[in-house]
């Protein structure tokens, strides 16, 4: 049962790393992230003793990872592909806790300082274009999805579960 925790932790270290390296497009500062979270206490607290925060972490900048990489495609199914990922790890997120919404408010500010950066143009393009807003829109719809995707099987139990917040 702890291996989960452990690969979740592993693999937040190499979103992070993947994450600093192109927001920031220097290999020192995602080395510097690497090296901090690495020796950091808490993420090894977590990924050893099987907290679900851990995985919480690694959907919320995952799902982040894959809007960022999303925005910066210039072929349409890539950008689909990557927004489409962005919206399942984002409802994967918010499954395991609603703190997971943070990777749809790190999402929507990012997109937001984009926009406005080529708005203003100093990015590539002028404008944003329509599809680039259809498919944020259907990555949060997509993430909506996926939370309740979670639910299905054991979890179904709809009644079972507002017993349990109640009691």
């Amino acid at each position: 049962w702890r291996i989960v925790p452990f690969l979740s932790g592993v693999g937040l270290l190499t979103i992070m790393w993947l994450l600093v390296k192109r927001v920031t497009k220097s290999w020192q500062a995602a080395f510097i992230t690497l090296v901090v979270l690495g020796f950091d206490g808490l993420l090894f607290i977590y990924s050893r003793l099987g907290l679900m925060d851990g995985i919480l972490y690694f959907f919320v900048f995952t799902s982040f990872y894959a809007f960022v990489v999303a925005l910066d495609q210039k072929k349409k199914l890539k950008q689909a592909l990557f927004i489409l990922l962005s919206g399942i790890f984002a409802g994967c997120a918010i499954g395991v806790k609603w703190l997971g919404l943070a990777s749809i408010i790190l999402a929507g500010i990012w997109f937001l300082c984009k926009s406005w950066q080529q708005y203003r143009g100093t990015g590539k393009e002028k404008n944003i274009s329509r599809r680039t807003w259809l498919s944020v829109l259907g990555a949060l719809v997509l993430a909506a999805l996926t939370y309740a995707v979670t639910f299905i099987g054991a979890g179904a139990n709809w009644a079972q579960l507002s017993k349990d917040i109640y009691v």
